[in-house]
């Protein structure tokens, strides 16, 4: 398959495109035709190389993605591998993008609802291979269904920019229901 990768810490020149293994989806995740990724500064920070993401060379970017299912692995919810659907009706041929936070769902944090504190957190495409290729894997139960009417394109444009939004609203503004805000800028 064809993907988009950069071997080199830099600027746009260390992008190559060129062909790489097809990923095969392990137990509890799908297989991702790539429709649409969209660039995020997070994508940008990972090619130029900061600390905070310490990647494994070459790396495949792109957190922000939409596309199709297009195989269900093992152990997929308990579901044998020969099945088509995976978790709360998962299936191939569903219209999904990727939530890009990755936690354990497991630890205090995790159970508590601020998984974005869990020790394992990270995100789709900078912890794991991203988007910039023609497949991609994901675990199932990080896909969201696109809903009828929203393209390939604006699905792809809000994942991680959402999580960021979430993050300052609810954990650090501490916002609930019933409050009202008031965005002076989109």
């Amino acid at each position: 398959m064809h993907a988009v990768i950069f071997r080199t810490h830099g600027g746009p020149e260390t992008l190559e495109y060129t062909e790489v293994p097809t990923p095969s989806p392990g137990p509890g995740e799908v297989l991702i035709r790539v429709k649409a990724c969209s660039i995020n500064h997070l994508d940008l920070w990972n090619r130029q190389g900061i600390p905070a993401y310490r990647i494994q060379l070459p790396h495949i970017s792109g957190c922000d993605v939409a596309g199709v299912v297009e195989k269900v692995g093992p152990e997929v919810q308990g579901l044998p591998a020969t099945m088509t659907a995976g978790p709360a009706g998962v299936r191939v041929g569903d219209r999904v993008f990727i939530a890009p936070g990755q936690s354990c769902f497991a630890c205090e944090w995790c159970q508590a609802g601020q998984d974005n504190r869990c020790s394992s957190f990270g995100v789709f495409g900078a912890k794991t291979p991203g988007g910039y290729a023609e497949l991609t894997v994901a675990r199932a139960s990080d896909l969201i269904p696109i809903p009828e009417g929203v393209t390939f394109e604006e699905a792809a444009a809000f994942p991680l920019v959402f999580l960021t939004a979430w993050h300052m609203l609810i954990t650090r503004a501490g916002l609930r229901p019933g409050e009202t805000v008031l965005i002076h800028a989109a």
